[in-house]
């Protein structure tokens, strides 16, 4: 009995590091500049900002995605030890560098990375080597198109609310020359705003996208109102409803009327648009990409990772602890979960060996196994922290186990 005491709390101690076995997933904050980002914008730099501060200079990280073409993109963190030369590094297509413990910045050349048209594409930023079990981030980012040369046109009102019957402002941005466009109120009465075309000097520059200003009345009766936009060729297709083309409400955006002048509230109430500027036009400007369907319980809503489909963790029914899915992961929690339990009776052990020695009344042979049960537990604690000393110089400062940095 008195070994099983001494190897109880042996394992428990592994919770005072529980960096060591975390999941190497990091909730990172990224800033992109410029945003938005357009073909020709030359370069694209991500920064993203660790809440834990876990990064280190010193260490490999590597950025992998894919460019317009479905061909891999890599970058990785320069080589301490090599001398490079301007030249060399202006020729990178992707560098990333590691700041500080809190900072990496992903500097992403959209000429060589060969980013050359709109995309949308998908990155994972991971730790020394591509595994997942090094994976330490998945992000997004979009390349538009040339503003005005492809990709769909957006709707956008220049403010939420608007009086009935008022002047209203509307911009209509991503707009091409010599192409009609027709703009209507969506409804069971159909009102055109506008049905033409534009000329050069009918554009201004919004964000990079030519853009120009409808100024209407707003409708005559309130409540959520949508505007819609098709873009036709060519000029004068004749009654919206009727005529030999026949329009879709393609590029749209909802606006709220109201009766009274729109108050504070009304005004700051987002409404919705079918889509933002430049997308390719071969998607459809209210196509959206698929969501996968989240999985059924355990999978909690937060767990669901829309990149991969996959649930990340799933629940066990006690408040707080989760399971992880990935392989290593999950060795860690069910370790996690073994190391709690073990760690939970080994304080007890010490609380029942201290009631037992003021409750004692002076008994030797009770203070005695008290002693031995405390000393037990407190050797074993002790042991354990040198234990984790030599599992972090080896397993991470020599080995770089995953799962263990």
């Amino acid at each position: 009995m008195k070994k099983l005491l001494f190897f109880l709390p042996i394992l428990s101690l592994f919770l005072l590091l529980p960096k060591t076995f975390a999941d190497n997933r990091v909730n990172f904050t990224v800033t992109q500049d410029p945003n938005p980002v357009y073909a020709n914008s030359g370069t694209l730099k991500l920064t993203l900002n660790d809440p834990k501060g876990d990064l280190n200079p010193n260490n490999k990280y590597i950025f992998a995605g894919r460019n317009s073409d479905g061909s891999p993109v890599y970058g990785e963190t320069l080589d301490p030890t090599k001398v490079y030369t301007q030249d060399q590094i202006n020729n990178i297509p992707v560098k990333v560098t590691i700041l500080d413990s809190s900072t990496a910045e992903i500097d992403i050349n959209l000429d060589k990375a060969s980013y050359k048209t709109g995309t949308t594409t998908t990155y994972n930023f991971y730790y020394n080597s591509i595994n997942d079990a090094n994976l330490l981030f998945t992000g997004q980012f979009t390349v538009n198109p040339l503003g005005g040369q492809n990709g769909e046109p957006q709707l956008k009102f220049e403010q939420n609310a608007y009086q009935a019957g008022s002047k209203m402002w509307i911009d209509l941005i991503n707009i091409e020359t010599g192409k009609n466009y027709v703009v209507w109120w969506d409804g069971s009465k159909v009102e055109t705003v506008y049905n033409g075309s534009f000329s050069q000097g009918d554009l201004f520059q919004v964000d990079g996208f030519p853009t120009v200003k409808l100024h209407p009345t707003a409708p005559s009766s309130t409540g959520i109102k949508k505007l819609c936009m098709d873009q036709t060729t060519p000029k004068g297709v004749g009654p919206i409803n009727t005529g030999a083309a026949k329009l879709t409400c393609r590029v749209w955006s909802t606006i709220n009327i109201t009766a009274l002048q729109p108050n504070e509230q009304e005004l700051n109430t987002p409404v919705t648009t079918s889509n933002d500027p430049g997308i390719p036009t071969d998607t459809g400007s209210q196509v959206a990409a698929d969501t996968p369907t989240p999985l059924p319980p355990p999978c909690p809503s937060e767990a669901y990772n829309s990149v991969t489909g996959q649930c990340d963790f799933v629940n066990t029914g006690i408040p707080g602890l989760t399971i992880k899915t990935d392989p290593a992961g999950f060795v860690q929690s069910v370790f996690g979960l073994l190391l709690s339990i073990s760690g939970g009776v080994a304080l007890l052990l010490i609380i029942y060996s201290g009631y037992q020695m003021m409750m004692s009344h002076g008994k030797p042979e009770t203070i005695q196994a008290a002693r031995d049960r405390l000393t037990s537990a407190i050797v074993g604690l002790l042991f354990i922290i040198f234990s984790l000393v030599i599992l972090q110089a080896i397993g991470v400062n020599i080995l770089h186990l995953p799962g263990f940095s």
